[in-house]
């Protein structure tokens, strides 16, 4: 998004999206504003996934395209998974 806008456009137009992200994280580059970067976390995974497919390649401002993509948490290990003798009994 351009230098000239405001953090807090970049939040409506996320929660435009139809989910409220439970946080909203961004880091400007201040000397290429094509670098920077917004990171929003979302409880449920199917949220985050709706959100950028509706956010790629929306314009955010005439020639601002945004560039949007999901990264899940890891999933924790199941016991199951643990091998043998790191189980604590």
């Amino acid at each position: 998004w351009p230098s000239w806008a405001e953090d807090e456009d970049l939040q409506a137009v996320v929660e435009g999206a139809g989910h409220t992200p439970e946080g909203l994280t961004l880091h400007r580059d201040p000397e290429d504003a094509a670098k920077n970067v917004a990171v929003a976390r979302f409880a449920a995974a199917g949220a985050a996934g709706v959100v950028a497919a509706q956010l790629n390649g929306f314009e955010f401002t005439p020639g601002w395209p945004l560039q949007v993509n999901t990264v899940a948490d890891p999933l924790p290990t199941s016991p199951s998974e643990t091998p043998a003798a790191s189980r604590s009994v």
